[in-house]
């Protein structure tokens, strides 16, 4: 079971990255001491997708928008964070928001 500090530390971590306003700098106010954790992520697309790498994808995102969609464990969780974070460094493609698994 996760501590209440571990908790905290996680949902600031989280929250640094959702909100643009908070009464701290995430960053700034706190230091990091190890890594604890390597979670690998996996790009999946449907075979009906006719796109083999990444840049085939994100050129396929753009050509055909709004037919895109993503699906994740829930908001806040690696699989969201990291759809949002492809987002942010892929302009101009926006999948939709598939229903949370």
């Amino acid at each position: 079971m996760a501590t209440r500090s571990s908790w905290s530390l996680r949902q600031n971590a989280i929250n640094a990255t959702l909100y643009e306003k908070l009464n701290f700098n995430f960053i700034r106010d706190i230091a990091a001491v190890a890594g604890i954790i390597s979670l690998p992520e996996v790009m999946v697309v449907n075979p009906s997708v006719p796109a083999k790498a990444v840049p085939e994808f994100i050129a396929y995102a753009k050509a055909n928008p709004g037919k895109i969609s993503m699906a994740s464990g829930g908001i806040g969780t690696p699989g969201h964070l990291s759809g949002e974070l492809f987002k942010t460094a892929s302009p101009h493609t926006s999948p939709r928001a598939a229903k949370s698994i």
